[in-house]
């Protein structure tokens, strides 16, 4: 799954996190999945927690 996507299709910085290390899929970094489940396209567990 690419990182980004938009009108130019060249990837120049990937932005990267522990639950995801080599590119945070865009779906969750644009913010339509909230990413508070795990997905099975991740090796871990981690996922964001919102403050009570």
């Amino acid at each position: 799954m690419q990182a980004f996507s938009g009108r130019n299709p060249e990837v120049t910085e990937t932005v990267a996190c522990a639950a995801f290390p080599e590119g945070i899929p865009a779906d969750i970094a644009y913010g339509v999945d909230l990413h508070l489940k795990a997905r099975e396209d991740q090796e871990n567990d981690i996922v964001f927690e919102l403050d009570e």
